[in-house]
């Protein structure tokens, strides 16, 4: 109970932060505002938060390292917090069976709904309230983490993100979703190096901290070069590499924020063990 109690805060925080980019009300609430008659206006905590905007780096090589170092000591932060917040190791392998079983494929099933779900009608949500990709991220990365620690397999995530991304293609044009099919794979990959154990050794932390940030921000890479409707040149490269793959990298970092304290309360409920049952 107290990991969801984190998970909440944590996430509270996260919306306290990013209410100065709220905007408008997002589309699809027409009939709310409309039944509740409520005055579509700047919302009133802008007044009262700081001035988040970010000041104009000149576009030359230099702000792509400028990027990377703040990225780098954000991740640093991020791990102690999140290390501080997770629970002890189980100590224990989910599946020590070298194929996919039946449980696997199930699973695997069960996180595809999942991913297409979140990616439908939360990912959207960060670009209607914000402006911002961060909940894309956190769509995915958040389904990725749940898949990985469920299984204890590779191969799985990758599963889930390409299966997830084809039928979120089916079902809207989201050319986007390519860029996470692609990250999904980066991730199922990285997290060879824990062998895809998700707990607060220090090791397996600093492995799952790594592959998600570095799967985000080649999520926001891929899509802010390909599928962003601007001319494939160096500045587009440039801009997808020290801004909107930074802003993914973000939205993985919150993906994480959120994920490891409810991975925290269902290890302590023993949820894996009555999965792996």
């Amino acid at each position: 109970m107290r990991g969801y109690l984190k998970a909440i805060i944590i996430t509270l925080v996260c919306l306290a932060v990013l209410t100065p980019f709220a905007s408008e009300f997002p589309d699809g609430l027409e009939k709310v505002v409309e039944t509740f008659q409520i005055e579509e206006k700047e919302p009133i905590w802008n007044g009262l938060m700081p001035d988040y905007t970010l000041p104009t780096i000149e576009n030359k090589y230099a702000s792509t390292l400028l990027a990377g170092v703040c990225g780098f000591f954000l991740v640093l932060i991020t791990a102690y917090t999140i290390g501080l917040t997770a629970t002890k190791p189980r100590g224990e392998k989910v599946n020590n069976k070298k194929h996919l079983t039946a449980q696997d494929v199930a699973l695997v099933g069960v996180f595809c709904a999942l991913w297409v779900v979140l990616n439908l009608y939360v990912g959207p949500l960060g670009f209607q309230l914000w402006r911002l990709p961060i909940l894309c991220d956190f769509s995915a990365f958040f389904t990725l983490l749940l898949t990985t620690w469920a299984t204890g397999r590779f191969g799985t995530a990758s599963m889930v993100g390409i299966i997830g991304a084809i039928i979120v293609l089916m079902l809207r044009s989201s050319p986007h979703m390519i860029g996470f099919a692609l990250s999904a794979i980066l991730f199922d990959a990285l997290m060879f190096a824990s062998k895809h154990e998700i707990n607060p050794k220090p090791k397996h932390l600093a492995t799952t901290i790594f592959a998600t940030t570095t799967s985000a921000y080649l999520a926001g890479v891929i899509i802010g070069i390909f599928f962003s409707n601007k001319t494939l040149e160096w500045a587009t490269i440039e801009w997808a590499l020290t801004f909107w793959g930074v802003l993914h990298l973000l939205g993985g970092i919150l993906g994480l924020a959120i994920t490891l304290p409810v991975i925290g309360a269902l290890e302590k409920a023993k949820v894996r063990r009555i999965i792996s049952a």
